[in-house]
């Protein structure tokens, strides 16, 4: 599978989802939550874009700009980004974006401080990933101790990116200002765009992840169950029934069955001094076999 998406943050404004979906053809959304490259924060637009992007029916991931140069601030921007998300669902993942000042560190200490952050998030109940670039995942970090999260790769190019890591890529970013696919606007804004190839919300849907637990589902109608008539076996005398309760006794019916069996049926009701119903038949005498358990 290939899904078309964007990610945006303030930097969009006001963006418009609807003409994102109709227009553009987007699939999915993942919405920049807050940061922590300028103190620990919340993006201006974060509640709004998700707002929006529910209303037009987008399903939607989050990510948090990371800034951690210790695993103390690793936790801190994961305690940050869980206030964040609190109370809303997301149907893809929640990635911590690592890129810039981050990759100054050594490739240990990086991803140490990584695997602090995701593993809070985990804890908390969340489907995380990790968001890089190509070069980045296979120089600056120790990608094969973080094959426990998803990857969110950035490649400006009209090949996809390679992990020397043999991790495979759920989502590709393959561009945003500088676009070698297709326009690099969506909805007359300029946005970083990716293509997805794992059917996420029905992985974190099925897990309860994300806040997406108990989510209701659209009620299906039941199909209705065909009357069976097996119990009892009816002796059918002329044109009306008695009611077999036992050797030897019978119980006289003055009235009619609705289903099907033997014999054609019509309409059913209680008789006059009798412990069950009453029919009377199209047919003569005989055996039939009648379930008074599902009368209608």
């Amino acid at each position: 599978m290939q899904k078309f998406g964007i990610d945006i943050s303030r930097w969009q404004k006001e963006f418009d989802f609807v003409r994102a979906k109709e227009e553009e053809g987007a699939e999915f959304v993942i919405i920049k939550a807050g940061g922590g490259d300028s103190g620990l924060y919340k993006d201006s637009k974060f509640d709004r874009n998700y707002e929006k992007a529910k209303a037009v029916g987008l399903p939607v991931g989050a990510y948090f700009y990371g800034n951690a140069f210790s695993v103390k601030e690793a936790e801190r921007e994961a305690d940050k980004f869980l206030s964040i998300l609190a109370g809303k669902a997301f149907e893809y993942p929640v990635y911590y974006d690592v890129e810039r000042k981050m990759l100054e560190q050594n490739k240990a200490a990086l991803t140490d401080n990584i695997l602090a952050f995701c593993e809070k998030l985990e804890q908390a109940g969340y489907f995380v990933g990790v968001y890089s670039n190509e070069y980045a995942f296979n120089h600056s970090m120790e990608d094969e101790r973080l094959k426990k999260y998803v990857h969110w790769v950035a490649k400006y190019a009209e090949n996809s990116p390679v992990l020397t890591s043999g991790m495979s890529i759920g989502i590709w970013q393959f561009g945003g200002e500088d676009n070698k696919l297709r326009s690099n606007k969506v909805a007359g804004v300029t946005c970083d765009q990716n293509y997805c190839y794992v059917d996420y919300p029905e992985t974190i849907k099925l897990l309860e992840l994300n806040g997406c637990k108990n989510v209701p589902e659209e009620p299906k109608e039941e199909p209705k169950e065909e009357p069976v008539f097996n119990p009892f076996l009816v002796r059918v005398e002329t044109s009306y029934l008695n009611i077999r309760r036992g050797p030897g006794t019978n119980y006289a019916t003055t009235g009619k069955y609705t289903g099907k069996g033997i014999f054609t049926i019509v309409e059913v009701q209680a008789g006059p001094g009798s412990k069950d119903g009453w029919g009377k038949l199209k047919s003569g005498a005989g055996w039939i076999a009648l379930d008074f358990a599902k009368r209608t």
